[in-house]
């Protein structure tokens, strides 16, 4: 999948379902990804928003909190409570968090994903 940048030389391809989680920083997001069974970190020139926007045909990605988007097909553990939930991901070492307005939202995809993947 193609992304488009603010600028035209920082445009990148990548294959979504490798990515694990992106996380923002400022104008730019840091992008882990899994290829082959290594773990991958990309800083790129984009903000969490604009890259989600372009997101928007993968329904397996979500943003589960205002500086993370998730690759709900990489969880492998999911702890928390009704304050937020934290996410452990195949691969990955960093937790990421799923704030409190997001909960419902991300409770009914996770279950829809898990179902679509269990039957």
């Amino acid at each position: 999948m193609s992304i488009k940048t603010q600028v035209k030389q920082d445009d990148f391809s990548f294959n979504p379902a490798n990515l694990l989680y992106a996380k923002a920083d400022g104008n730019y997001i840091e992008l882990t990804l899994s290829i082959n069974n290594q773990v991958f970190t990309e800083l790129k020139r984009i903000s969490l928003k604009q890259f989600e926007a372009q997101l928007a045909t993968c329904p397996f990605l979500f943003r589960c909190h205002r500086a993370y988007l998730v690759n709900l097909q990489h969880i492998k553990k999911v702890s928390g409570n009704a304050q937020g939930y934290t996410l452990l991901l195949h691969m990955a070492e960093e937790r990421v968090p799923v704030s409190r307005t997001q909960l419902e939202v991300f409770n009914s995809r996770f279950e829809k994903l898990a179902g679509a993947i269990a039957g």
